[in-house]
């Protein structure tokens, strides 16, 4: 005697899309059972065993695909980020700010959620000043080498000397 045929298997493809969005967004088997037969008229069963065949048939090839189109995306972020890390970085911080308003605003929002998103936040502004500070310190010890430069030069003038020394300054 043969076994009787999952009814889940034999649904329409768009009733079976339908049920894998259901399942693949975290819905349980007993609350598909029910809606299964509210939504795509399937009688209930008593034994969930259908779901876990429908899982294995369908959602398991679905993930698949997502992890790989999700991978595809990984990589090619990864390019723009190599080639591009300052747009990288603002898109990132941008989406950073973006979650840290959601989560203030959401009355569900647990209060550590909101606290450690925060302080990533923080934590970029602290990065974004000491590498702005870094530039800065830059700018000045390459000030200073040419100020050197130019007061050890023998050939320049008094005047010579201070027209360059302002122009290293942007004072000129």
């Amino acid at each position: 005697m043969s076994k009787p045929r999952n009814p889940l298997l034999q649904m329409p493809e768009d009733h079976q899309a339908r049920l894998a969005d259901w399942l693949l967004g975290g819905m349980t088997y007993h609350e598909a059972n029910l809606l299964v037969e509210k939504e795509l008229g399937v009688k209930p069963s008593a034994s969930l065993a259908r779901y876990s065949k429908f899982w294995e048939a369908v959602c398991v090839p679905h993930l698949l695909q997502r992890r790989s189109r999700m991978a595809g995306t990984a990589a090619a972020r990864s390019q723009e980020a190599a080639e591009n890390p300052a747009e990288f970085d603002r898109a990132t911080l941008d989406a950073l700010q973006q979650k840290a308003y959601e989560l203030a605003e959401s009355p569900t929002s647990s209060a550590r959620d909101v606290k450690s998103i925060l302080s990533l936040l923080l934590k970029a502004k602290d990065q974004s000043l000491e590498e702005r500070r870094l530039v800065l310190l830059e700018r000045q010890a390459a000030q200073a080498v040419q100020t050197e430069k130019v007061l050890t030069d023998a050939e320049l003038t008094a005047e010579q000397r201070e027209q360059r020394i302002k122009e290293i300054y942007g004072r000129a």
